[in-house]
């Protein structure tokens, strides 16, 4: 008996110790099952409820744009909150987000974010894309300094020192910033922050003073004929990282660019806004390099928002 009372033992062991691990194995492939199930089922519940809430968005928008406004769209990405588009921006709005009617849903960031996308010719993407932009004509009573541009340095120079702020301003401040001044009727706030900020006139003058003593080189720039000085900044330079007409792209980092844009027949401060507008309308156009739009959903605060619509 006891012979047998050696072997047998340790081969229940065995046989008990490979039930164990086999029946752990199971219990863990049952766990991950389960959760693998429970995941699969809230991604469902995640993607039918993002549909139901593109199909209510797109209805509301059919029905009223500032109800549709507040309830779906991101504040912060759209900016609708006080002024509503033109009736022609929320007809194509409504255009584009009837194409995501069926769309197939995909979410990201942890079930944190969610994109509707849409495969899409560029032909197809013409009839949803936003309007070039209408180049205004400006209505100002404004002329400038002319095209000789050492005469006008030496005319801008005199302006400030004898503080004729609005000559200077009308006279070499871009065209478009002038329009702007004036339909927000702050055409005097400017000549006033201006005339009250020695800092800027000083650097103003010392800068002008610098730019007649160097030749400017004349060169086209994004579609601009630009006068473009490179100056050196000095120990002395006050609030360099915030000069007006700083324009970086044009200049070695260690020292300032001052560039002037040939409009009509007079120089002017170079448009620095432009490159801004145009990198906003350009930002509007949703078709991706592989040929997808997408529409983009974020979570917040326990409420599900439009953070992205192509083309807007």
């Amino acid at each position: 008996m006891m012979w047998k009372t050696r072997f047998i033992i340790p081969g229940l062991m065995i046989l008990i110790g490979i039930g164990f691990y086999a029946e752990t194995v199971q219990a863990q492939r049952s766990q991950q099952e389960r959760r693998s199930r429970s995941e699969m089922l809230l991604k469902e519940r995640l993607e039918d409820r993002l549909k139901t809430e593109t199909a209510d968005a797109i209805k509301l928008l059919n029905q009223d744009f500032t109800s549709f406004a507040e309830k779906y769209l991101d504040s912060d990405a759209f900016g609708y909150s006080e002024e509503k588009p033109a009736l022609s921006e929320i007809v194509r709005m409504r255009k584009v987000l009837n194409q995501f009617a069926a769309a197939p849903v995909l979410l990201l960031d942890e079930n944190q974010e969610a994109v509707l996308y849409l495969k899409m010719t560029e032909e197809e993407s013409k009839a949803f894309a936003p309007p070039a932009p209408v180049k205004k004509k400006t209505e100002l009573d404004v002329t400038g300094y002319g095209d000789d541009i050492k005469e006008v340095i030496k005319s801008g120079l005199a302006d400030v020192q004898a503080r004729n702020y609005q000559d200077f301003i009308n006279n070499l401040y871009p065209l478009a910033e002038l329009e702007q001044l004036k339909e927000q009727e702050r055409e005097s706030w400017l000549v006033e922050q201006l005339s009250e900020n020695d800092l800027q006139l000083k650097q103003l003058q010392q800068d002008f003073q610098q730019l007649l003593s160097i030749e400017p080189t004349i060169t086209n720039f994004q579609g601009m004929t630009l006068a473009v000085y490179q100056i050196s900044t000095g120990k002395n330079y006050p609030n360099a990282n915030q000069y007006r007409y700083q324009f970086d792209e044009l200049g070695e980092p260690s020292d300032r660019i001052v560039a002037f844009e040939k409009v009509g027949k007079n120089w002017r401060f170079v448009d620095g806004n432009k490159q801004a507008r145009e990198a906003l309308q350009s930002a509007r156009g949703g078709l991706s390099g592989d040929g997808f739009i997408q529409l983009r959903w974020e979570l917040k605060d326990s409420e599900w928002r439009i953070v992205e619509i192509p083309f807007f």
